[in-house]
């Protein structure tokens, strides 16, 4: 008797579980079909200009290359008054007031290929 019951009690839990199922497959496709309705009206369209809007666009590209120019001058216009390097012996007598004593002079070095050759 006991083995009946629950061999019915199973097959009650599976009809219950498919038939869960089924209505949650009933209720998705219910709400896709819902979906291919028109959910939104238009009431009144949106009007196009008939003017372009590059005229912002040109002024900013403008002011955008002026100041650039005008910063990028004034930065070396700073550098260049805050530059205190002596380049040669004229300038070091004007700061110092004195002779310069020795000078390390210029070399230009010839760029020489090594060959097998050269080093024997």
């Amino acid at each position: 008797m006991r083995v009946c019951f629950y061999k019915k009690k199973r097959e009650v839990e599976a009809h219950q579980e498919l038939y869960g199922t089924v209505l949650k497959k009933l209720q998705e496709a219910q709400t896709i079909s819902s979906l291919d309705q028109e959910l939104a009206t238009v009431f009144d369209y949106a009007l196009v200009e008939d003017t372009e809007n590059t005229s912002k666009r040109k002024i900013g590209l403008i002011i955008s290359i002026v100041s650039g120019i005008i910063i990028g001058a004034l930065t070396g216009l700073v550098f260049g008054i805050l530059n205190q390097k002596i380049w040669n012996t004229d300038e070091l007598r004007r700061f110092t007031n004195t002779s310069p004593l020795g000078s390390i002079p210029k070399v230009k070095i010839k760029s020489t290929k090594l060959t097998p050759r050269s080093l024997l």
